[in-house]
């Protein structure tokens, strides 16, 4: 126990709430893997920020355009920057959301709108994450090409979309389960 500067010691729940405070908790794999993925669309963002510059220079100083620039930004680094990212933005609670109606009602009604609002989620994506499966092993099936200025795969990235969905609806999931319980604990004292 620690006293403080006029010699009274605080309860130990103050101590343990103000050691709650200041502990970090340590990431759990889940949390870990979602992170590295968010990483790599960030590392292909810079990627493609250097693949757009590069392109910009030799459009104006070079003998003209890198060729498959768009190719490559539309079909694989947007796919990847938008899809890795999307887990990790849910669990940081960063996804857009429209609380005009949702705020004002009281806080009960709101934690259950909530919970409505994230169940849906869970379906909606969960069914996104299916259906890209299934276009994902179909498009691996005929090894999808899209062609352009260049010819190239987009059977990888269909992958891409299937896992970054998958991994959405993971985080969606842990995202209404923490919420219920919530609520539920709450309902209890």
């Amino acid at each position: 126990m620690s006293a403080v500067g006029n010699g009274v010691s605080p309860p130990p729940e103050a101590e343990q709430a103000v050691e709650d405070h200041l502990s970090v908790r340590t990431p759990t794999r889940w949390q870990r893997a979602l992170a590295v993925v968010a990483m790599v669309g960030g590392v292909v963002t810079v990627l493609m920020a250097l693949h757009i510059s590069a392109d910009v220079v030799s459009r104006n100083v070079g003998n003209g355009p890198l060729p498959g620039t768009l190719e490559l930004t539309q079909y694989w680094s947007m796919v990847l920057i938008v899809m890795f990212g999307m887990g990790q933005a849910e669990r940081m609670g960063e996804h857009i959301k429209a609380g005009v109606l949702v705020e004002r009602l009281p806080r009960r009604s709101r934690q259950w709108a909530e919970i409505v609002v994230d169940a849906v989620g869970v379906a909606t994506v969960s069914a996104l994450t299916w259906f890209s499966l299934l276009a994902a092993v179909s498009s691996i099936r005929v090894q999808e090409v899209a062609v352009g200025a260049v010819a190239i795969p987009v059977w990888p990235t269909k992958t891409v979309v299937a896992l970054g969905f998958a991994l959405f609806a993971m985080q969606l999931t842990s995202s209404l389960a923490r919420r219920v319980r919530t609520v539920g604990s709450e309902s209890h004292e």
